[in-house]
């Protein structure tokens, strides 16, 4: 289970419906490496754990209304401009192209990616106070310098992530 639904990044940021698969694989990616190393493993686990669980608090729906979907949903929107065209053959990487259509300059695409990411990260700073009233100020409580991670989606197993720190440090 994501933090983030295709829906309801559909209703802070759309994409095109066409690509729901894609928008459900970023939407994973994302969150699994950038939100949990702005938050924090610890934090990140809670916060899929209590979505996951539908049993959410008023402190945790201020959270994501207040910002962390925002964040998220930029997150993927500015991956997804950048990979939305590109697609996967036996014969290697290729770029979509349609007669009436014309694509735009890589710069021009790496622009709207930042852009989109500098959102992401001021969406987070209007809830990062509120983070941490509610979890705390995370810490790194592994020594290697590796997290667990819970496989909440993909079944009980564990995944162990490298970071090196959160962005509250």
């Amino acid at each position: 289970m994501a933090i983030l639904t295709i829906t309801k990044m559909q209703e802070i940021k759309p994409a095109s419906y066409n690509n729901v698969v894609l928008l459900g694989q970023l939407i994973e990616e994302v969150e699994f490496y950038k939100i949990q190393k702005l938050l924090g493993t610890p934090i990140y686990n809670q916060i899929v754990e209590e979505v996951d669980s539908g049993n959410i608090s008023d402190e945790l729906k201020e959270i994501l209304n207040g910002g962390l979907y925002k964040c998220i949903s930029y997150f993927v929107y500015a991956r997804y401009v950048q990979e939305s065209y590109i697609q996967d053959t036996f014969t290697g990487m290729v770029q979509k192209n349609r007669e009436d259509s014309s694509t735009i300059s890589q710069g021009a695409m790496k622009n709207l990616a930042n852009e989109y990411t500098e959102m992401a990260m001021l969406a987070f700073e209007l809830v990062k106070s509120k983070i941490m009233k509610k979890y705390g100020t995370p810490e790194e409580t592994v020594e290697s310098g590796y997290s667990e991670i819970i496989g909440l989606r993909r079944g009980p197993e564990c995944r162990r992530f490298k970071y090196t720190s959160n962005y509250f440090n």
